[in-house]
C-alpha cells in the first residue's frame, strides 16, 4: 500500500512535470514569436527612421535653397529700387534743367522781340520824320 501510494506520487509528479515542460514549450514558442515580432517591429521602424530622416535631409536642403533665393530676390529687389530711384532722380535733374533752358530760350525769344520791336518802331519813326 505504501508502495501504491508512493507510486501515484511519482505518476503525479510525472503528469505534473510533463505538464510543466508542455507549459515551458509553450512559454518557449510565445518567447520566440514575441522576439520574431519585435525584430519584425525594429525592422520596420528602422525603415521608418530612415525614410523620415531622408525627408527632414530634404526638407532642409529645400529651406536651405529657398533661403538663398529668397535672399537673392531681396538683394535684387533691393538693387532695382535703387536703380530706378537712381532713373527717377536723373530723369528729375533732366526735366528741370529742360525747363530752365525752355525758360531761358523763351526770356532771350521774349527780348529779341521787344527789342526788333523797338528798332521797328524806331525805323517807323524816322521814316515819318523824314
Amino acid at each position: 500500500e505504501q508502495l501504491d501510494a508512493q507510486d501515484n506520487k511519482n505518476k503525479a509528479q510525472d503528469e505534473s512535470i510533463k505538464a510543466n515542460g508542455a507549459a515551458i514549450k509553450a512559454n518557449k514558442d510565445a518567447i520566440k514569436a514575441n522576439t520574431d515580432a519585435i525584430k519584425a517591429n525594429k525592422a520596420e521602424a528602422d525603415e521608418q527612421h530612415k525614410y523620415l530622416n531622408s525627408r527632414i535631409e530634404n526638407n532642409t536642403a529645400n529651406i536651405d535653397k529657398n533661403k538663398v533665393a529668397i535672399e537673392n530676390e531681396v538683394k535684387d529687389r533691393k538693387d532695382a529700387d535703387t536703380k530706378l530711384q537712381e532713373n527717377i532722380n536723373a530723369e528729375a535733374t533732366a526735366r528741370k534743367d529742360a525747363d530752365t533752358k525752355l525758360q531761358n530760350n523763351i526770356d532771350a525769344e521774349a527780348t529779341a522781340r521787344k527789342d526788333a520791336d523797338t528798332k521797328l518802331q524806331n525805323n517807323i519813326d524816322a521814316e515819318a520824320a523824314a
